[in-house]
């Protein structure tokens, strides 16, 4: 990368004392705003950290990888010991530095944007990638055992998640943690207009209410 000075507003150099220092780029934010306005990343020994605008210590320099994560403004994905989690811009864990892969759901309102949207996680196994679900809150609700894992994004719900996922090539649909409509179909899709699941068996279609029920 290019090399960053950043000065004070008397154009003073600041933050010399380490290795190197640089704004946090923002990524798919529902903002104006180009980098994270209160912390920056830092170097030391080839690992990053945080600091705040005032060059005080946030976290220190744990991470292989730090970078803002799409959509959502004030977190991080940090990579750790190969493997990624995601911290607060105040340094907290908010999920567990423990997957392969992580996605924000891309579940969106207008009033809370994407505050209630939660996270794909997936593991790489010698079958290829298996996903899994930790909820907005950080919280692991579903193992990374899935083949394909999507959360229904048109169903508004900041306290449900309903997700269509596959297991060796059968979709299911889960509500939070319980199957709703169980791994036996060919192809699920969500018909927002009606708010059904059409559910494909054989070649043959049926209709699921949004409780599971056919």
């Amino acid at each position: 990368g290019d090399d960053i000075t950043i000065f004070n507003e008397q154009k003073q150099e600041i933050f010399t004392e380490y290795e190197k220092v640089e704004p946090i780029r923002l990524k798919n934010i529902a903002s104006d705003l180009m980098y994270e306005k209160t912390v920056l990343k830092y170097t030391e020994n080839g690992k990053y950290g945080l600091i705040d605008y005032s060059g005080k210590k946030i976290t220190k320099a744990i991470y292989e990888e730090l970078d803002s994560l799409p959509y959502k403004e004030g977190e991080l994905l940090v990579k750790q010991d190969g493997k990624y989690g995601v911290i607060n811009i105040r340094g907290n864990k908010l999920v567990d530095i423990a997957y392969d892969q992580i996605l924000v759901d891309g579940y969106y309102t207008d009033e809370n944007k994407y505050k209630y949207s939660g996270y794909i996680v997936s593991d790489i196994t010698e079958e290829g990638y298996r996903y899994g679900y930790v909820d907005y809150q950080g919280k692991e609700i579903l193992k990374p055992e899935f083949n394909e894992l999507e959360r229904i994004v048109e169903i508004e719900d900041n306290e449900n998640v309903y997700l269509i996922a596959a297991k060796n090539g059968q979709y299911g649909v889960i509500k939070n943690t319980e199957n709703i409509i169980n791994n036996e179909y060919q192809s699920i899709m969500y018909d927002s207009k009606n708010q059904v699941f059409i559910i494909e068996k054989s070649k043959k279609y049926g209709i699921a209410k949004l409780d599971g029920q056919i």
